[in-house]
């Protein structure tokens, strides 16, 4: 089939980290009834330097070094572009949410704000782009699965906002390693706010693949001081 058409959507990170999530999303493209789509990243925010290196670095776009929770939605907007992404998508901290974190600790100052900071970049985002004709089509919120019950009140309000301002908003929980066919399992949270009249189109998880064995993923790798596999692929003496 010869493809007539392409299209390039725009793709806006915000807690970006070091970019391979961003890469991952960056290389995927489709092929639909003879036209083809890809994606082009307008740069990564996150507060840490050392990641916005990584994140140029890895993927060529732009990144911008600021703290989320005061970024001026100005500045916001002159980073991306007067244009609004067709889609951001945003990895917060999940160091509050874990259930790696004792209850107590979760509870202090320190964590809440932590939490805080996925209704900042939703009020965010809606300020840098508040014409609803230019602004995100799609958002989407990736995190751990308790971010759904120990961020309960951070998640409800900000799933409000995003629905006063004409977003239809799903909340899921699923499984990596099921939908990659790997050798481990994975559970995700995941937020999509979809501007219906602009991405009409609802979002659809990966098809299931299951579960591989650990055997399968280790069986045709080279055995450990291989010279095929290089001088770190070796078992300490």
């Amino acid at each position: 089939m010869t493809c007539t058409n392409h299209y390039e959507f725009t793709a806006g990170y915000l807690f970006c980290g070091s970019g391979p999530g961003a890469l991952g999303n960056d290389m995927a493209t489709v092929e639909v009834a003879g036209s083809t789509a890809s994606w082009r990243n307008l740069g990564g925010v996150d507060f840490d330097e050392g990641c916005c290196k990584d994140y140029t670095y890895l993927t060529g776009a732009p990144s911008l070094c600021a703290d989320i929770a005061t970024l001026a939605p100005e500045k916001l907007r002159k980073f991306w572009g007067p244009r609004a992404p067709d889609m951001t998508k945003w990895s917060p901290p999940c160091k509050g949410a874990s259930k790696l974190l004792p209850a107590e600790m979760a509870a202090t100052q320190k964590y809440q704000d932590m939490n805080q900071l996925m209704f900042h970049a939703a009020k965010l985002v809606l300020a840098a782009y508040p014409d609803r004709d230019n602004r995100p089509r799609l958002i989407v919120v990736e995190n751990v699965p308790s971010f759904r019950t120990r961020c309960r009140e951070v998640l409800g309000k900000t799933i409000r906002l995003l629905r006063e301002a004409g977003y239809e908003v799903n909340v899921t929980t699923h499984d990596l390693g099921q939908e990659g066919g790997l050798a481990q399992s994975r559970e995700r949270f995941t937020l999509s706010a979809r501007d219906s009249r602009r991405c009409p189109v609802q979002v659809a998880m990966p098809p299931y693949q299951g579960l591989r064995g650990v055997g399968e993923v280790l069986a045709p790798l080279p055995w450990p001081d291989d010279p095929r596999a290089g001088r770190m692929h070796r078992l300490p003496g």
